[in-house]
């Protein structure tokens, strides 16, 4: 199986740039669709995920990236970001406009 576009230029990058001989491994959305899941299919804690969540902001989107132990205060990043309020934007509008599927963040 041929590797995510982004991947394979993640990879060359990292190799081109930084002399690193990154090892990239793919996993179907719904093995990481969440943090706990995740770290189960990697071998690792669940602090060790970075989980990349996508929020609606009065019809603006904001990525919140934080650790997959850790929770996202909606009212703190609506402060932040000067709106009224936040709320997780829907799955097919993350895939449309960031082009990611919801645990599968290439």
């Amino acid at each position: 199986m041929s590797l995510h576009p982004r991947a394979a230029d993640f990879r060359d990058e990292a190799e081109r740039r930084y002399g690193l001989d990154v090892d990239v491994h793919e996993f179907d959305a719904e093995e990481t669709k969440t943090a706990a899941l995740a770290a189960e299919r990697v071998g690792c804690e669940v602090a060790q995920i970075a989980s990349s969540l996508v929020f609606d902001t009065d019809g603006g989107l904001v990525v919140a990236i934080t650790s997959g132990a850790n929770r996202v205060s909606e009212a703190r990043l609506a402060a932040h970001a000067g709106v009224d309020g936040v709320s997780m934007a829907a799955p097919e509008r993350i895939r449309e406009e960031v082009g990611w599927s919801i645990g599968g963040v290439p």
